[in-house]
């Protein structure tokens, strides 16, 4: 996709000539990164533990409160679906930038992290579902 290219192109400019701009703005171009499969220019703007760590958290947090959705709308479903999806999207994309760098056992210990640092064990399940092996 041309957009993709674009950023791709963009973050590489930024990365040489406005490197700090470049790091505020790599969590958005980092799937743009991926898909031109340039794994390490990706790897030198992520700390994949401690971003996972975060993403659980937050996620955690976030899960605890559906019930109180569920009370106000009716429905619990989505909001837990889309949580599911984009912790599971968000956290893939740091495994194949592992993978891409041939950090194979690395990004095995992450996606590992990446279910068990959850405290649902819906969620868990689910997300190891979408992670794969």
């Amino acid at each position: 996709m041309k957009k993709d290219l674009d950023t791709y192109r963009l973050f590489r400019w930024l990365a040489t000539k406005r490197p700090k701009l470049a790091k505020r703005c790599a969590r958005v171009a980092l799937p743009s990164i991926v898909k031109a499969r340039d794994f390490d220019l990706a790897s030198r703007y992520i700390d994949p533990e401690s971003r996972v760590q975060k993403y659980a958290e937050f996620m955690n947090k976030e899960l605890q409160k559906i019930p109180e959705y569920k009370r106000r709308t009716g429905s619990k479903a989505p909001m837990r679906w889309a949580y599911i999806a984009n912790y599971s999207d968000d956290a893939a994309l740091l495994i194949r930038i592992l993978r891409g760098v041939g950090e194979r056992a690395r990004a095995a210990r992450l996606r590992q992290s990446a279910v068990d640092l959850l405290d649902s064990r819906a969620a868990r399940r689910q997300v190891a579902e979408r992670l794969g092996t």
